[in-house]
């Protein structure tokens, strides 16, 4: 796995969240972003409709691999899957 972000969009200019915004605002043509957009799930988080790579931004639990505690990526290190047959 490379460190490097890896520009999977290389045909389209970079956009800013504020150019996003500006889009969306226009398309809610008024109506407000917080009900019409985000949606909130059982468990009470709010679910955004789009997020960028700075909303991740010093995430403390990407930083973690699974089988490391405190284990947010599972308790496993690898993915082994296990086949039987009866």
């Amino acid at each position: 796995m490379s460190n490097q972000r890896e520009k999977l969009f290389t045909d389209f200019p970079p956009v800013s969240t504020e150019e996003w915004m500006e889009v969306v605002t226009k398309d809610l043509k008024g109506a407000d972003f917080q009900k019409r957009l985000v949606w909130r799930t059982k468990e009470g988080f709010n679910v955004n409709p789009f997020y960028r790579a700075e909303d991740i931004e010093g995430f403390k639990a990407l930083d973690n691999l699974p089988g490391q505690f405190p284990y947010v990526r599972g308790t496993k290190k690898d993915n082994n899957w296990y086949v039987r047959q009866e």
